[in-house]
């Protein structure tokens, strides 16, 4: 019974400010009694296995933002039949003792069809680049489901600075679809400099194109230069050939890398193919080719040493990715999950599982703060099956795995406290995140990281908690992390600043 007066403006005109006030009168809070459902007119519409999903519960205090998600859940379960025009009509009735009675009254209408989709604002990726990604096609019966899918997928491409779906009616029973887009920055030209207690002064720099010619393929080279690392890679990737649901990538690199314990050179080249199996969700198998060369290593370390010796490799993969967004997620799940099969020919040979999950989760949904729940687990594990160099095995720290630690000090340690990898890795991150500027696309981040690592088991743990600053730029994600080991112990290398740009949660 809310009563809100019409807004009472005074202005000073000596100082060009003035006061806005609003008269509001509360009247009587009601608590929610029955919850029900009335389809008019349509037979065919079944909604009773919708009830336990409704936000609005009886005995509850009445919300009005309650109210809405349950019109819009509702409007979408019919919606998706193909009753484009769907309309939820909230019905209150008050009872005694401040109690109301609410009953979602809906009118289907007819179904629709989609008579057209066309496409506008895309100045350079090809038309079919998009329409591999939309979901809705002429003669195909209505999905409100489809119309946001086809929205997160173009979004997660990274092509596009937004993404609208305009629905045009033709008649009763047919409408045409409006795909606009907005043409984002696909190439990037990166340069930047680093410092951290390991590896001090770095220099990297980046040329990609995550579109080339609007084709869809993607080309990326990366150079990175600092007093322990020396990288250069090229990748090409086709993800969807001659739009199918097929994808082809390449890559080759040569790695030098000064570690804690050894000094290792790596050069090789690698071949993907995979496949799109549905929407969210797909299959690959990557085989690969490398030269390691291995120095500097530690007497007490000869067991991982061989100075020179290939590796031949298979691996497949599999993954699900139904996110919103492709550099800062709200709401969706990404898994992925491999196993590295080296042995075949070469001198490596050992066996390697690594799984990841990540969850997003907006409170909005729920309680109606725009806050984001982030979870994330990741597990290895290495079987040697005859030599496992030291640099396949795992090491944690910096970001990634646990903050608060130097890059890849977390490690099993010889009896000269050099670090020699772990045959067991798991992780896990659970951050809160709530927004400093949703215009500008800046968040504040709280966390806690736990890892575990060991030879055989997890028997070296280490924790840690901060606060991180993301800003999605258009040269990429910037973050800034401040994190404080927990239970670090004497010999621990910790840092309390990182600085990253380019990578996500």
């Amino acid at each position: 019974d809310v009563e809100v007066s019409q807004p009472f403006f005074v202005a000073n005109f000596d100082s060009n400010k003035g006061e806005l006030e609003y008269k509001v009168k509360e009247g009587v809070r009601y608590r929610v009694g029955k919850v029900s459902i009335s389809v008019e007119d349509n037979q065919e519409v079944k909604l009773d296995n919708y009830y336990s999903d409704l936000h609005l519960i009886g005995g509850f205090y009445f919300n009005v933002n309650r109210l809405r998600k349950d019109i819009s859940l509702l409007k979408r379960a019919v919606a998706d039949l193909g009753y484009a025009y769907v309309k939820v009509y909230p019905d209150i009735k008050k009872r005694d003792n401040n109690v109301v009675d609410v009953t979602y009254k809906i009118v289907t209408g007819k179904k629709v069809y989609i008579s057209d989709v066309e496409i506008e604002g895309n100045s350079k990726t090809l038309d079919r680049v998009i329409r591999r990604n939309i979901y809705l096609a002429p003669n195909y019966l209505y999905s409100l489901t489809d119309k946001e899918d086809t929205i997160n997928s173009l979004k997660r491409t990274g092509y596009f600075d937004d993404v609208q779906l305009e629905e045009i009616p033709i008649d009763d029973t047919h409408m045409k679809i409006l795909v606009k887009v907005k043409e984002g920055l696909t190439g990037s030209l990166r340069a930047g400099i680093s410092w951290n207690s390991y590896s001090k002064f770095g220099f990297n720099l980046n040329v990609s194109e995550k579109n080339i010619f609007g084709s869809g393929q993607s080309l990326s080279l990366d150079f990175e230069k600092s007093s322990a690392t020396t990288k250069y890679s090229v990748t090409l990737k086709n993800p969807r050939v001659l739009d199918s649901n097929y994808f082809l990538s390449t890559s080759v690199y040569n790695n030098d890398f000064e570690g804690y314990s050894y000094d290792s050179n790596r050069q090789g080249i690698s071949f993907t193919t995979g496949r799109k199996i549905t929407r969210h969700s797909s299959a690959s198998i990557t085989y690969g080719y490398e030269h390691l060369k291995l120095s500097n290593i530690e007497d007490d370390t000869v067991d991982y040493y061989k100075e020179n010796s290939i590796k031949s490799y298979i691996q497949p993969s599999i993954g699900f990715n139904n996110t919103d967004d492709y550099w800062f997620p709200q709401n969706g799940v990404s898994l992925s999950a491999s196993l590295q099969y080296a042995g075949l020919g070469g001198d490596q040979k050992f066996t390697k599982e690594n799984g990841l999950a990540k969850f997003f989760y907006s409170l909005e949904n729920k309680f109606d703060i725009t806050t984001i729940l982030k979870y994330k687990f990741k597990i290895g594990f290495i079987q040697d099956r005859g030599y496992l160099p030291i640099n396949e095995k795992y090491y944690l720290g910096g970001l990634g795995t646990v903050r608060g630690y130097d890059y890849g000090s977390v490690s099993p340690k010889d009896a000269s406290k050099d670090s020699i990898g772990g045959k067991r890795m798991m992780t896990q991150s659970l951050e809160i995140s709530i927004p400093v500027s949703i215009k500008k696309k800046m968040w504040l981040s709280a966390f806690i990281d736990n890892g575990r690592i060991g030879e055989d088991n997890f028997d070296i743990v280490r924790s840690s908690y901060g606060v991180s600053f993301d800003w999605i730029t258009p040269i990429g994600p910037l973050n800034f992390t401040w994190a404080w080991p927990i239970g670090d112990k004497k010999d621990d290398e910790t840092r309390k600043f990182e600085f990253s740009i380019g990578s996500g949660f």
